[in-house]
């Protein structure tokens, strides 16, 4: 997936649903929204939020792997309870989610910073968790499927001789 050389400091969140809430995340050092279904890209504007049900780590790696491609098991999605309607948080650069509601929002961080999620109006209740998900590399992916081979003709070869 590209993205644009220009990152946005504030993204706005689509719930999709007709709200009078207005609901952003403020990324002072930049960051860009996924958008689209089943393939997401990104956007500097916006991050669509996604509505799959619990909010479980598992849950989140396999939606956040089906939207983007990336290879992502649920131990890297590191979880934390959310603090309400307007609240900051660390992230580090890389992929970030925040869930509001009944909606989940993926955004990709392009520097360790402190961001705030805003809402303001009436709408989808605030912040509930948020956290980092952290895709495998392809090169380590790539090791990794060579050594599960390898250890498998291993294993046919000593079966067959």
């Amino acid at each position: 997936m590209a993205g644009s050389t220009s990152h946005a400091a504030v993204i706005t969140l689509a719930t999709n649903q007709p709200a009078s809430a207005t609901i952003t995340v403020d990324c002072p050092s930049g960051c860009e929204g996924l958008v689209g279904d089943p393939i997401a890209s990104l956007s500097t504007t916006e991050a669509w939020g996604y509505r799959f049900g619990r909010a479980s780590e598992a849950a989140l790696a396999s939606n956040f792997s089906t939207l983007t491609g990336l290879t992502v098991p649920a131990s890297a999605v590191t979880k934390t309870n959310g603090g309400g309607e307007n609240f900051s948080f660390n992230v580090g650069e890389g992929w970030f989610f925040v869930k509001y509601g009944r909606w989940t929002s993926f955004l990709l961080s392009y520097a360790e910073q402190s961001v705030t999620f805003l809402k303001t109006g009436r709408g989808p209740a605030g912040l509930s968790n948020y956290g980092s998900i952290a895709p495998v590399p392809l090169p380590a992916a790539g090791w990794l499927l060579i050594a599960g081979l390898g250890g498998l003709f291993m294993v046919r070869r000593r079966r067959s001789a």
